[in-house]
């Protein structure tokens, strides 16, 4: 005879390692119920903040937190398809139009997880919070499965992913522009490249960009490329 009432069978939370930012968004969106705008919203603002880092899927590096300040006040960034594009310029030579690839980046998932407050073995929340008007109050509990009786053996510990430390402004600079297709001597002037790569660090200290900061000079940039691309040919 079948029982009167059964317990709510309640899935799961997934459990992937890296999501694509439109997948990241709809998973979100699924388990807690945000405006997916709000959720946009909040990965990009810990993007731009450094309190999330991507791993994008072309790269081996981060993305610098002032790259995805400027993605995202440019419109670069399509949710929908969990793309980052980049615009159309001259080439260098030929005169050619150069079209950069777009790129999709990876968000963790456990980083994911903490920003929004995703958290497992406890009933959701029901009491209503203030949200403050700055920045939506990302705090959801989320039901799992119940737990399994104890045991004597110890629960494995929890593991984590460890994440290359960020880089550099400079070298993150100069990783972004390399991926975009720059080749200084080739498609780029030494001189136009070494001002961009000032210019996206932020590292003029005069308003007719002539000083800058220390570090940054010809020599420093051109030693920096040289790394990056012994790298790249291994």
């Amino acid at each position: 005879m079948a029982k009167d009432s059964a317990e709510p069978n309640t899935p799961a939370i997934p459990q992937p390692d890296w999501l694509f930012l439109n997948e990241a968004v709809e998973l979100v969106v699924s388990l807690t119920g945000f405006d997916p705008a709000a959720v946009q919203t909040a990965l990009g603002r810990a993007l731009e903040e450094g309190r999330l880092q991507d791993r994008p899927a072309q790269m081996d590096h981060s993305t610098v937190p002032i790259a995805w300040h400027r993605w995202l006040k440019q419109d670069r960034v399509n949710w929908r398809t969990g793309e980052v594009y980049f615009p159309s310029r001259p080439g260098f030579r030929d005169l050619k139009i150069i079209s950069p690839p777009s790129i999709r980046p990876q968000l963790p998932w456990l980083g994911v997880r903490a920003l929004f407050g995703i958290t497992k073995g406890a009933a959701p929340a029901t009491t209503a919070t203030t949200e403050p008007a700055t920045e939506p109050a990302f705090m959801i509990i989320v039901a799992t499965e119940p737990a399994a009786p104890a045991t004597s053996e110890a629960p494995a510990p929890a593991t984590t992913e460890a994440m290359e430390p960020a880089p550099s402004p400079l070298i993150a600079a100069v990783r972004i522009r390399l991926d975009n297709g720059d080749r200084p001597g080739d498609t780029v002037t030494w001189d136009k490249f070494c001002y961009d790569i000032r210019t996206d660090c932020d590292a003029f200290t005069d308003p007719k960009k002539e000083k800058f900061k220390r570090g940054f000079s010809d020599d420093t940039i051109q030693r920096a490329v040289q790394r990056e691309s012994v790298k790249r040919q291994v």
